[in-house]
């Protein structure tokens, strides 16, 4: 009621895992998830904390994600981008090959609207 919740979504459950993906200390759970929305602003931390108080619930039992909260499993590997030389990225060869590219997409689709 807080943040003035639309409702609860169904509960779902996962298939069981070895290591499932938010609570990589747990091994061999399935793990539950609901879906929500408030009409009040906040952010995914202060909900977590708050649900888990209320429901006396100890850290690392509970994860809640906003929508637009990517979903990365933080034991991925890192990866390095790939260099690109200056002169790639600005500068008369840059916009050369920019200029080259347009053309080429104007070409295909003029083609594409005959």
């Amino acid at each position: 009621m807080k943040y003035d919740s639309t409702g609860l979504s169904a509960e779902k459950k996962t298939i069981l895992q070895s290591i499932p993906r938010d609570f990589p200390q747990h091994r061999g759970y399935e793990v539950y998830s609901y879906e929500f929305e408030t009409k009040l602003i906040t952010t995914s931390a202060q909900v977590q904390t708050e649900i888990g108080n209320m429901l006396g619930l100890r850290d690392g039992v509970l994860k809640v994600k906003g929508e637009h909260e990517t979903d990365v499993d933080t034991k991925e590997e890192h990866f390095e981008p790939e260099e690109v030389p200056a002169d790639e990225l600005s500068g008369e060869k840059h916009n050369a090959n920019l200029i080259k590219e347009l053309l080429k997409l104007r070409k295909e689709k003029e083609k594409g609207n005959e």
